[in-house]
């Protein structure tokens, strides 16, 4: 039946019935008590539905058919092959180094670039759901991010974002707000009563 319909609608479209389908969430509760488990293979899953979404976008004209499901895993399994040298040699090779903020303790850096710095990516959404707790360790990783430069570093985040393979508008991040001392994000969730910033600081 599966592949009936993907001759039929779009590969993200597709895919999110697929999951539907076999109900993959509640296979997850099954298998795994920790939520963080749940949550990082949930996200995995929706990064395939997001690059499916990407690849027809780029892949095929307006009005074309639907590309196939064969197609993008092929497309996925040649891009996915690993070519990366020892990242020892890479480092002191002047590369760049792709990392987590966690792995990143006690490094340095010439140039760090952190990238997702919004709401639900930097404090996590998991976060936001336990409270201020693990909001504020949450803050500790992101000042280990950005510890790590010596000479220069660059935040970014995305105006939009793929959920399920469709986009979807993001919020800046809290960390932002502090860092800049401008007032609170608005929407940010947990948010504690407005402090005033020290008087004489820049």
């Amino acid at each position: 039946a599966w592949g009936q319909l993907g001759t039929k609608m779009p590969l993200a479209d597709l895919l999110r019935h697929i999951i539907d389908d076999v109900n993959y969430p509640r296979e997850l509760e099954r298998l795994f008590d920790d939520p963080a488990d749940r949550d990082a293979r949930m996200a995995a899953v929706e990064e395939v539905v997001n690059a499916a979404a990407s690849y027809e976008a780029q892949r095929r004209p307006p009005g074309d058919s639907p590309a196939r499901i064969t197609e993008f895993l092929d497309d996925l399994l040649v891009s996915g092959r690993d070519e990366s040298r020892d990242k020892e040699k890479d480092l002191s090779r002047n590369a760049v180094a792709l990392m987590t903020l966690h792995s990143a303790k006690g490094l340095e850096f010439p140039r760090v670039y952190l990238v997702g710095m919004e709401e639900g990516i930097l404090p996590h959404r998991r976060s936001l759901d336990i409270g201020e707790s693990a909001i504020a360790e949450e803050r500790r990783l992101c000042y280990v991010g950005v510890t790590r430069a010596q000479e220069e570093l660059s935040l970014s985040l995305a105006l939009t974002r793929r959920k399920w393979g469709k986009p979807r508008d993001t919020h800046p991040s809290r960390f932002l707000y502090e860092m800049t001392g401008k007032a609170e994000n608005p929407h940010a969730t947990n948010r504690q009563p407005k402090r005033q910033p020290p008087v004489g600081r820049k």
